[in-house]
């Protein structure tokens, strides 16, 4: 039996319950290929009791399912390298949980952990049908407890004097001579910005990507995790106060990082 080192990671929680196409843009991730997925999915499928069929239509109804599908449960191995999605699949009533790996940007079907089939009232659409018969009793019922019955409202009749059509023509008058505060042609003149982060002792290198990611200084946190362990850089790095500024490239952040805290 293997033995895994199993961490979690404050990113990979906040994509739970959220879909699986939705949850690898958020974290930057590649698309999972569909003739990788098939071609490692097709053992599982061919296995005694299996309740999906081994075809073509049904490995694409799958690959479908697998990208509108809820990721329930994440955590990472071999110190962030590998990360571990679980996500279940739904095609009618018929249910396949499926663990997932992704390690250096490649993609794994690992195991399918599980095949259900779910009761009928909980499959989408007959949820969704419930609630909209549901509103669209609620409104019959609102209307034929309040319907309005007809009568003839007099619409008030307003007399306008001399005066009183002058004013809105003086008012017109006098907010066209007001100089306009709009300057034109005006040029903007940037520079860059300069930023500070303090890592206080206890605090995890999360924070510091979380927080570069925050300025636009990178692109994805843990893709800089995994950069700043790759290069060694995460061994450099102390408690202190470190200075960016806007415009800055991932090695020249990298640079400052190895140089150590400006105070």
């Amino acid at each position: 039996m293997l033995a895994y080192h199993v961490t979690t990671h404050p990113l990979l929680k906040s994509v739970i319950h959220r879909s699986f196409s939705h949850a690898i843009k958020e974290l930057g991730l590649p698309d999972y290929p569909e003739a990788a997925f098939v071609q490692e999915l097709k053992p599982f499928l061919q296995s005694p009791g299996s309740l999906f069929e081994d075809t073509e239509p049904e490995h694409r109804a799958l690959w479908q399912a697998l990208h509108r599908g809820e990721v329930f449960a994440t955590h990472t191995r071999d110190n962030g390298e590998t990360f571990v999605f679980y996500v279940r699949l739904a095609l009618g009533v018929r249910r396949m949980d499926v663990r997932l790996l992704c390690r250096q940007r490649q993609w794994q079907l690992e195991a399918v952990t599980a095949m259900f089939t779910a009761p009928a009232w909980k499959t989408p659409w007959i949820r969704n049908t419930a609630l909209a018969a549901a509103m669209v009793c609620a409104v019959l019922v609102g209307y034929v407890l309040h319907r309005p019955g007809e009568r003839v409202v007099q619409q008030p009749v307003v007399i306008r004097t001399a005066a009183s059509n002058a004013a809105p023509a003086a008012n017109t008058t006098k907010a066209s001579n007001t100089p306009s505060n709009t300057t034109s042609g005006a040029t903007e003149v940037r520079t860059a910005k300069t930023m500070t982060f303090t890592l206080q002792p206890g605090m995890s290198l999360y924070h510091l990507s979380k927080y570069l990611q925050s300025e636009h200084l990178v692109d994805n946190a843990i893709s800089f995790d995994m950069l700043m362990k790759k290069t060694g850089v995460d061994k450099d790095v102390h408690p202190g106060t470190y200075k960016f500024r806007t415009g800055m490239t991932e090695n020249e952040i990298l640079q400052v990082l190895k140089q150590g805290p400006a105070h």
